[in-house]
């Protein structure tokens, strides 16, 4: 093993549970305590149980607690952590994870070259015969290499098991926060984009351990639809939408051919596949993909941008605002702007098809001189269509006292300021200078 760049690891482990919970997460990390540089676990519970586990543990000094408070979600808990890590690579897992004792080795058994900024275990299920779901998992997904490796015009690896440079993971800030899910494709997109390479080491492995329940089956399904339909906007549809007619007369047809060879558990695991291709395109239509918040949202002013501002820009457009209403994030993030703890954003490319059209006939019917003029407006200056605009101006409409763009010299800022203003009914926002 090459050991200079396996002593140059930080684990970076997000956690949301109780204290059992997080000693459990604690005792499968002790195998990596004297192999690694470092190990931080961001804290995204509700009761702050880490260090506590750590303390008890007696690891304090050699596991690093940080907290992770601003919304329910693994992507904002791994930002957190990894401003604290130091190394030359970060290797992200997930609290449930059961490490092999060879993991390190797996990665670094031969050299990764220097152009490779992202380094892909593998994941597996645990195996789990105690309900028929559980089983369909293990039998679906006993790995997940060529799943990642076909998802789209480039690979990507699972935040379960994801080795990042540290140069790598500064240069595109990080993860893009705010998410329920297809954070850990997204980074490894945006990694490639600027130029590092990707690799597989299937040696690297960790277990994962499945849904237990029916119910657990449908929500993973629907949050990998809201995923994908993020990725798919985000990537110029190089993600295929979820296919929903062909598993609806396929997988019936299948499940009686393996009923007719006495195969009743084959047959079963067909007509789950039928519900999980239903709660697929359920999430994809239905779901916004956006990550719930801890702490409550209270009124105030609002920010609005056309992708995600930096802190000092809010702060120069309107003071401290408690959110900010943005179209899309940067292709690249910035490290400044992650874990704001005065304010949060609301992207609009977070949002379902579902949300946009109930919000656009509700504007409709309630305001529609409103929405007529703005019909107006967006012929003059151009802008995002009503119907992306319409969640955005419900949302603002019952909390915000006033609007103004976070980036009064965008001109892009300044028309969607205007624009909200008078769909929601609020004073108008600034106008632009001239020129």
């Amino acid at each position: 093993m090459s050991r200079g760049s396996a002593d140059s690891v930080c684990v970076v482990v997000p956690f949301a549970g109780d204290l059992a919970a997080a000693v459990t997460t604690i005792n499968s990390l002790r195998t990596l305590v004297e192999v690694v540089e470092w190990i931080v676990i961001a804290d995204n519970s509700d009761d702050q149980v880490v260090a506590t586990a750590i303390e008890a543990a007696g690891l304090m000094g050699r596991i690093e607690p940080v907290s992770a408070t601003l919304e329910r979600s693994a992507y904002h808990a791994r930002n957190a952590a990894g401003r604290s890590a130091s190394g030359e690579w970060m290797l992200f897992l997930d609290a449930d994870c059961t490490l092999g004792p060879d993991l390190i080795e797996g990665f670094f058994a031969t050299p990764i070259p220097a152009a490779v900024g992202v380094v892909a275990g593998s994941v597996v299920h645990a195996p789990n015969r105690a309900s028929l779901s559980a089983r369909r998992a293990e039998a679906r997904f006993a790995g997940q290499d060529e799943f990642l490796l076909g998802a789209a015009a480039m690979p990507a690896g699972s935040g379960q098991n994801l080795l990042i440079r540290s140069a790598a993971w500064r240069a595109v800030g990080g993860y893009c926060e705010g998410l329920r899910s297809g954070g850990d494709v997204e980074i490894c997109w945006r990694i490639q984009e600027i130029g590092w390479a990707f690799e597989f080491r299937f040696a690297a492995r960790v277990v994962a351990r499945s849904y237990e329940t029916l119910a657990g089956m449908r929500l993973q399904a629907r949050r990998y639809g809201a995923g994908r339909r993020w990725l798919r906007q985000r990537s110029g549809e190089t993600m295929a939408r979820p296919a929903l007619f062909r598993p609806i007369w396929r997988a019936p047809a299948a499940a009686a051919w393996h009923l007719l060879h006495g195969r009743r558990e084959a047959a079963a695991f067909k007509l789950l596949d039928l519900i999980a291709a239903v709660e697929l395109a359920r999430g994809y239509w239905c779901d916004d993909n956006r990550a719930p918040r801890i702490a409550a949202l209270g009124r105030g002013p609002v920010a609005i941008e056309a992708t995600q501002p930096s802190p000092a820009a809010v702060a120069a457009a309107v003071g401290s605002p408690p959110w900010v209403e943005a179209e899309a994030r940067p292709l690249m993030q910035r490290l400044d702007s992650l874990g704001r703890p005065s304010s949060v954003t609301f992207w609009a490319e977070d949002e379902a098809p579902l949300t946009r059209l109930i919000s656009l006939v509700a504007l409709l019917v309630r305001h529609p001189l409103r929405c007529l003029r703005d019909r107006s407006i967006r012929r003059s200056e151009g802008g995002e269509l009503l119907r992306r605009l319409a969640p955005a101006a419900r949302r603002v409409a019952g909390w915000a006292d006033s609007l103004a763009p976070a980036s009064p010299d965008d001109p892009a800022a300044s028309i969607r300021a205007r624009r909200l203003s008078a769909l929601a009914g609020l004073a108008p926002a600034p106008q632009i200078p001239p020129g």
